[in-house]
């Protein structure tokens, strides 16, 4: 089984799961899950990352059927809200098309809906990156675009040696030649989608896009943060996240997309 953490407590009747970003592990969300002490969370560690680096990654949708099981067992009798991160957002996707009527809210950032113009380009890309990864320099390069500082970088550093890099290589080509999962149109969750405004266009192409396709939908800019503003603005994630559960407006630091 996938390994993950809970914090808080079950009497909120609250459950909120944490998917993270690919080559980082459940941990990325503790400075947003310390400000929902008040809801029950749960953060997943992905397939070939970290605490789950002996789990081979197999596909989207094996790893959605994995959180699935996870939630039936820790969840049970509770309402479910989802959070996903770029990979994480993709693991929500399969999960939400699988069991349209689990969760009553989905919170995604950093989510493609096409896919890449030049896949083998980008595997040619992560194949580099995961070459250079080992180098603490780089490390310490993408530990800053996530705002991490002090102990959260000696954790960063440690975690990024235990990835699977087949794994890395699977899961990121399945991202370079997306495919959609069916069924998304019948979700019945409200869906909350971010992009940092000076992300690429790929993701900020899809906002609108996947407005379209589900029936409930929001999305919103982060001005003036890229990729990195959930590390960044952990605080203001966690807002949107509440937000989204309370069905209130989002942040004002948000600009909300009509």
């Amino acid at each position: 089984m996938l390994h993950y953490s809970t914090t808080g407590t079950k009497k909120s009747n609250t459950g909120i799961v944490f998917l993270h970003g690919g080559g980082f592990s459940g941990w990325m969300w503790e400075n947003v899950i310390g400000h929902l002490s008040d809801y029950y969370c749960l953060a997943v560690t992905l397939p070939g990352h970290g605490l789950s680096a002996d789990q081979k990654w197999v596909s989207l949708d094996d790893t959605a059927a994995q959180v699935c099981e996870i939630i039936d067992n820790e969840l049970e009798g509770m309402d479910v809200h989802i959070v996903g991160l770029s990979l994480g957002g993709h693991v929500a996707l399969h999960l939400l098309s699988n069991r349209p009527d689990l969760a009553k809210t989905a919170t995604l950032s950093c989510v493609m809906y096409d896919p890449l113009p030049n896949p083998d380009m980008y595997k040619y890309l992560t194949r580099f990156i995961l070459k250079f990864r080992k180098f603490p320099i780089f490390q310490r390069f993408i530990a800053y675009k996530f705002g991490m500082v002090g102990e959260k970088v000696r954790r960063y550093l440690q975690e990024a040696r235990k990835v699977d890099k087949e794994s890395i290589k699977a899961s990121t080509a399945e991202l370079a030649e997306l495919k959609l999962p069916d069924n998304l149109n019948s979700v019945s969750s409200q869906i909350l989608l971010i992009a940092g405004e000076t992300e690429r266009s790929f993701t900020l192409d899809a906002l609108p896009k996947y407005k379209s396709l589900f029936t409930k939908a929001r999305t919103a800019l982060v001005p003036g943060y890229g990729y990195g503003w959930s590390g960044k603005r952990p605080g203001l994630f966690a807002k949107a996240i509440r937000a989204q559960i309370s069905n209130q407006p989002l942040p004002e630091e948000m600009k909300e997309q009509v």
